[in-house]
């Protein structure tokens, strides 16, 4: 990868320990978060020649202005940092680099009977999101060991019975009015306070399930119950509490650098709600003070950070002023110190005072000491270089144009792709990229012909938007919105044949528009697969792009690809989920909801009807429960 930033300046300062690193992009923006046994191995490795290619990865690296990074104890508290601050900032590239899967949170709603459901997004400003989780099976586990000791409803609105799991034991009946409202936010509360890492209520309670189970020689409840506590120990385990007693707490750390004309100041933040850290961050002060130095960084530091009051927040601060090679610390005085408290609305002191959390604190103190030194030191070398200028994708686009001699500036790129299953479930995907941008809110999908010819296919797509553009600009001859707007350049993945076949319609619709005195300019090529060479129209010889236009033009081809390939798949489950309820006669489309999202599968239903025949009656009563018994010869 040829890149414009050499990073080894960068990568030469960062110390063989673990801990979590961080790339941000030109305009600041949080790129990815990763932990680290190693850091300066794993952030070189990101940097290294011959490095697997990953368009996606590839992409990521290209858009890193600089790195910084926060050096913990052991790799451990590196995970459990990871995660946390994941949670908090919501990376770009965290996602998108999980083997094309996010993280599972728990999501408590805000409906008449608050309910709690997994979900790969948080997307509802009036739900409580927890999490991210990594394993979506071990949180789902959890939540059922949770259910169990405090069973809870999924309906959303009350109901005149209780729903179906209030009969297997999953619902003390909110939904029919069988439970009191202010009991049941009670126990959302409590498990709340499982997905925050304070278990130990559960755990003592599974645990005397346990000893019940163990003094009553049921040792077969006993291993369950002993496997619920192993899950839900393994599950909580990222939202690990960092202090013995839950706390909330900032921990400031400032070292202050002087020279003749000028001093800076280098701050390390470590967020701590509930005894777990949330977020850590850097910052630079400078500034050319001679007396009292060290409360004016400081004042002006809170006053920045704390820009509006809060309720109660702790902040224990520490100061050191580096002279030579050594740290000297500076203590506040408390005519220093009362100002800024009246002034913020916060406690600040320079001393922990609950005995139970003072070692821990002093060790993590100490780790924001070595983190506030190395930043100032890496600012103070001046190894903060730029990657790419802020305008980088769009001189990608501009290096198209150049490098295979189009006329114009490829502004608005298109791309097309096919796919199909033999012919079956025929889906064409048109993407559309703007200044080196993907623009997801000019994607098409197009529901084709269902036939086992790609040229034909890439052919009707082609002539099916051309054409309700045309017809557009017919109706709308005044109007500049137009949903169909022409693209500067398509790219078509395939060689040559593909290629040919493609510029049929092209060629069709240019006279088309000319006719109808309508502007039509528009270029085309093909990337082949093999080489990724380019083929133009009326071109002997292929180009060869290297760099960030061939990056792009691989992104494009492979989003288009993608974008095919998700509604392929989407219409073939669509078409195997149509079970073999759908064939009974008398089970109409409600009552097969009913039965799926209660016992999940064609099996669990036949193992119902034999198990708990009972529990099949109240859901869909009984005359449509002996229709399902004939259908299944079930006598």
């Amino acid at each position: 990868m040829n890149n414009t930033k050499d990073f080894k300046p960068t990568i030469k300062n960062i110390p063989h320990k673990p801990g979590i690193y961080r790339y941000y992009s030109k305009g600041n923006e949080i790129l990815y978060i990763g932990k680290a046994k190693d850091l300066k191995n794993r952030v070189s490795s990101y940097f290294q020649e011959g490095r697997p290619k990953n368009q996606r990865l590839t992409l990521m690296i290209s858009q890193i202005d600089r790195i910084e990074y926060t050096i913990v104890d052991s790799e451990k508290e590196s995970l459990i940092l990871e995660a946390n601050l994941i949670n908090s900032l919501q990376p770009r590239y965290n996602i998108q680099l999980k083997d094309d899967r996010s993280y599972v949170y728990v999501r408590f709603t805000n409906d008449p009977i608050p309910g709690i459901f997994l979900t790969r997004n948080k997307f509802d400003p009036n739900s409580e999101y927890f999490g991210p989780y990594t394993k979506k099976s071990g949180i789902y586990n959890t939540l059922q060991t949770i259910r169990n000791i405090f069973p809870f409803c999924q309906t959303k609105i009350p109901t005149k019975r209780p729903c179906n799991y209030y009969s297997i034991k999953q619902c003390e009946g909110i939904c029919g009015g069988l439970e009191d409202k202010n009991q049941y936010q009670q126990k959302l509360n409590q498990i709340k306070n499982v997905l925050q890492g304070r278990t130990e209520e559960v755990q003592e309670y599974i645990l005397f399930k346990i000893n019940q189970a163990i003094k009553n020689n049921n040792f077969e409840l006993a291993s369950l119950y002993r496997d619920k506590l192993k899950t839900l120990n393994e599950t909580i385990a990222d939202q690990k509490i960092v202090l013995p007693i839950p706390q909330d707490l900032d921990l400031v750390t400032l070292i202050i650098e002087k020279d003749i004309e000028n001093s800076i100041g280098s701050v390390f933040v470590q967020n701590i709600r509930s005894g777990r850290i949330i977020n850590v961050n850097n910052f630079l002060l400078s500034g050319s003070e001679e007396n009292g130095i060290e409360y004016k960084y400081l004042q002006r530091f809170l006053s920045g950070y704390f820009h509006k009051k809060v309720d109660f927040v702790e902040v224990l601060v520490q100061i050191f002023n580096k002279e030579s090679d050594k740290y000297n610390k500076f203590e506040l005085s408390s005519n220093n110190i009362k100002p800024l408290k009246d002034l913020l609305g916060i406690k600040i002191s320079q001393r922990n005072h609950q005995p139970n959390n003072r070692t821990k604190i002093k060790e993590l103190l100490e780790l924001s000491k070595q983190n506030a030194i190395i930043y100032l030191e890496r600012n103070h070398l001046g190894q903060r270089l730029t990657i790419f200028e802020e305008n980088n994708l769009f001189k990608a686009v501009i290096d198209i144009q150049k490098k295979l001699n189009l006329a114009k500036i490829p502004r608005r790129i298109e791309c097309y792709d096919i796919s199909h299953l033999s012919g079956k479930f025929v889906y064409g995907s048109m993407v559309v990229f703007i200044d080196g941008r993907a623009s997801k809110k000019n994607y098409k999908l197009f529901k084709t012909t269902e036939r086992n010819n790609d040229f034909a296919n890439h052919q009707e797509v082609l002539y099916r938007r051309f054409e309700r553009c045309f017809q557009w600009l017919l109706a709308h001859p005044a109007e500049e919105n137009n949903p169909w707007e022409l693209p500067d350049l398509i790219i078509v993945d395939g060689g040559k044949g593909q290629l040919s076949s493609d510029l049929v319609v092209i060629n069709k619709y240019c006279n088309k528009f000319k006719q109808a005195k309508l502007a039509f300019d528009i270029q085309i090529v093909a990337i082949a697969k093999k080489d990724e060479e380019i083929f133009l129209p009326n071109a002997s010889q292929p180009y060869i792009l290297e760099g960030e236009s061939l990056f792009l033009v691989q992104r494009i081809r492979d989003e288009a690809h993608r974008f095919a390939i998700t509604n392929n798949r989407k219409a073939r489950l669509k078409t195997a989920s149509q079970s073999e309820i759908d064939n009974i006669q008398g089970v109409g489309p409600i009552t097969k909801t009913k039965l799926l999202s209660t016992f999940g599968s064609k099996e669990k239903i036949l193992d119902a009807l034999y198990k708990n025949p009972q529990l099949i009656i109240e859901l869909v009563g009984e005359s449509i429960y002996n229709k399902i018994k004939k259908h299944y010869n079930i006598v």
